[in-house]
């Protein structure tokens, strides 16, 4: 863990930063590979006769599928609005969820990322900087259909 304070001017500048828009499209094949191996038992998910006799009128993804979909693109890539700590170590801390509105196979989904805090806590073993994210997704017809919260310690 770091000695010193990790709040740098260069690091607080990066609040309220965004990154350029990631889009993705919900392939129904893809789709189904993702439900079956995340074991998601609901009719509404993964029988398409069920899906349709229930209030969603066809097949929708597991809301937590969504998260999964346009995060291929911030792991392949440095973040635009990552902050340059000067520290090596770093761990997922937490993520919170809102889901709005059902995705469907053939939806376009574009999510939308920013730094909405930097805070910093120091422990017993030095400074701990905690960023947290905000994804908002959207889909084709500029509906949200989820907004996620999620933050990283770097230490």
């Amino acid at each position: 863990m770091a000695e010193q304070s990790l709040l740098t001017d260069e690091v607080l500048a990066c609040l309220g930063r965004r990154d350029p828009p990631s889009v993705q499209k919900v392939d129904a094949w893809a789709l189904q590979r993702w439900q079956q191996a995340a074991f998601c038992a609901s009719p509404v998910h993964t029988d398409k006769q069920a899906a349709r006799r229930s209030r969603y009128h066809g097949l929708i993804a597991h809301p937590t599928y969504v998260t999964s979909l346009c995060k291929e693109h911030f792991v392949k890539n440095e973040p635009a609005s990552k902050p340059p700590f000067k520290t090596t170590g770093g761990a997922h801390a937490s993520d919170e969820f809102e889901f709005y509105l059902p995705v469907r196979p053939g939806d376009v989904i574009t999510r939308n990322v920013s730094i909405v805090d930097i805070k910093e806590r120091r422990g017993r073993h030095g400074y701990v900087a905690f960023v947290t994210y905000e994804s908002i997704y959207t889909n084709q017809r500029g509906q949200t259909v989820l907004k996620e919260l999620w933050t990283v310690a770097h230490f």
